[in-house]
């Protein structure tokens, strides 16, 4: 399976996809082509582009083919905001789009989603990481930026997420037992795309082990 994440830049949700890919033993390819690479140096300090753990490879930038995801049950593709304009020669069986409620953090998720050739993606995950000033709705945001997601989520930008995404910065681990509500739902929909398993008290099991 292949999940990308487009837009706004906070490396916590493609980590925690990742980390549920992994407790699933399921074998991982993890590309950070974001903008700021923060995904990247919060699981490692190598200097270079690759690093390879048991369960999972982690590269920064990388326009990846078919050839480099041969011999992986998952590849987890975090874009970002970048506007690196070459199309991916693979298309991803979902796309979690996301956004603050910023006009220009729209506009730009927009504009990479277009440059990444994801924007007809069968599945799109609309999540907006911002609630302050609740300018525009769900459908407004997806119409901006030219999607039909199957789902929308709001997470507010609460102090237990920032606190958890400041840890997983400087510690390179986090769990998602204590996060809130909000983000383990988005969560949830990826664990059941990673998984087939749809039943809600088996998910939820899950999530608190991670």
């Amino acid at each position: 399976m292949v999940i990308a994440y487009v837009g706004f830049e906070r490396c916590d949700i493609p980590y925690y996809i990742a980390k549920a890919a992994i407790a699933l033993n399921q074998k991982t390819l993890v590309i950070d082509n974001s903008v700021t690479g923060d995904l990247f140096r919060s699981l490692t300090d190598a200097t270079d582009r690759f690093r390879e753990f048991d369960m999972f490879t982690i590269i920064r930038g990388l326009n990846v083919t078919e050839d480099d995801i041969e011999g992986f049950e998952n590849t987890i593709i975090y874009h970002g905001l970048s506007r690196y304009n070459e199309q991916y020669q693979i298309k991803p069986d979902c796309v979690y789009v996301s956004t603050t409620m910023a006009k220009h953090v729209i506009l730009d998720t927009a504009c990479a989603l277009e440059n990444a050739g994801l924007k007809d993606t069968k599945k799109a995950i609309l999540v907006v990481e911002d609630e302050v000033q609740r300018k525009y709705s769900l459908q407004e945001i997806a119409n901006e930026i030219g999607i039909v997601p199957v789902n929308g989520y709001v997470i507010p930008l609460n102090e237990v997420d920032h606190n958890k995404y400041e840890m997983l910065c400087a510690n390179g681990a986090v769990s998602l037992k204590n996060c809130s509500q909000d983000m383990k739902e988005v969560i949830f929909e990826a664990i059941v795309e990673l998984s087939g398993v749809a039943n809600p008290k088996q998910v939820n099991k899950f999530i608190s082990r991670l």
